[in-house]
């Protein structure tokens, strides 16, 4: 097995580039596994577990771009917690047994365009009326029934149901640099503002990419993007203090401002021969406060023969 490892002293780019190497009529099978951890005294614990199989076809090959169907069947989530609860998610389930997405992707293959949006808004407003009618049949919880649409809304509406659509295709077909150098590459970055609606002023970060060696034609590959703590509650602080002025109430100090944090890590095996990942870890980190949230999601590649037969499926998105 040839192998390449590399270090911040070496000089030479490594021989790989990251692009979309499938013919029209590739698919691939992937494993999803994701977990939700939360903060409960003083340590980390599950709270939601769910694993599915992805279907994976490309529907088009171009110079410039591919179509890609993406389609989620068995997904099982495991919920800590509340029976009532597990009891709506398990009805959801079964009113979205298969979840589509068609998507442009740009050359390198990352997504850049949902295709079926209007046939995904449509299905989840008859999914959302039939769950809200079991929900009040079976005496749920009014309170649990409304977060629970509310988690749904985003698919509701033309304007952000591509963001919740992609969020899984945009995980797992990452792309960096079009050609990776041995020295990690280390810039500066923004985040999303949640306290400003604008856009006008988001989060300064950083972000560290590492090809850590090249085997068997495989690339393993570390990502890592945070926030510049210091920074960001400098930010808060002042949004706090200018908030303060115009109610008339004392101004903070720093040590009102909440512990708070933003970062991604993603480790994964990229196979230069597909230009796709052969397994994926993300896990992404967010602190505000006492409230910790850990999400990780997991996908594996099934090895299976290439064929143009399409999976039964809705066109529909989870």
């Amino acid at each position: 097995a040839s192998s390449l490892n590399l270090s911040a002293q070496d000089s030479q780019p490594a021989p790989m580039a990251m692009s979309a190497n499938w013919n029209k009529g590739d698919t691939f099978t992937l494993t999803r596994i994701k977990e939700r951890m939360v903060a409960a005294q003083g340590k980390l614990v599950p709270q939601t577990k769910g694993q599915a199989t992805i279907y994976v076809e490309i529907l088009e090959k171009g110079p410039k771009s591919s179509q890609i169907a993406w389609t989620t069947k068995n997904n099982v989530v495991q919920i800590a917690g509340q029976d009532e609860l597990k009891k709506v998610v398990k009805k959801l389930g079964e009113l979205t047994p298969n979840a589509r997405v068609v998507f442009e992707t740009d050359a390198l293959g990352r997504p850049a365009k949902l295709l079926n949006g209007t046939e995904i808004v449509a299905f989840y407003s008859r999914v959302s009326k039939e769950l809200g009618k079991w929900m009040t049949d079976e005496k749920i919880n009014p309170q649990m029934s409304q977060g629970i649409l509310q988690q749904l809304s985003p698919y509701l509406d033309l304007k952000t149901v591509s963001y919740v659509a992609l969020r899984d295709p945009v995980v797992y077909f990452v792309r960096f640099e079009p050609m990776f150098v041995a020295k990690p590459i280390v810039r500066s970055m923004s985040f999303p503002n949640p306290t400003d609606q604008t856009g006008k002023s988001p989060f300064p970060g950083k972000s560290r990419l590492n090809l850590v060696k090249i085997e068997d034609k495989l690339a393993y590959i570390e990502f890592k993007q945070a926030i510049e703590q210091e920074k960001t509650r400098t930010m808060l602080l002042n949004a706090m203090q200018e908030e303060a002025i115009k109610n008339g109430q004392p101004l903070p100090t720093k040590e009102n401002v909440p512990a708070f944090n933003l970062q991604t890590e993603i480790r994964l095996r990229y196979e230069i021969g597909t230009g796709m990942p052969l397994d994926l870890t993300s896990v992404q980190t967010r602190v505000m406060g006492p409230q910790v949230n850990v999400d990780r999601t997991i996908f594996m590649r099934k090895a299976a023969p290439r064929t143009t037969t399409k999976p039964t499926s809705r066109p529909t998105s989870r």
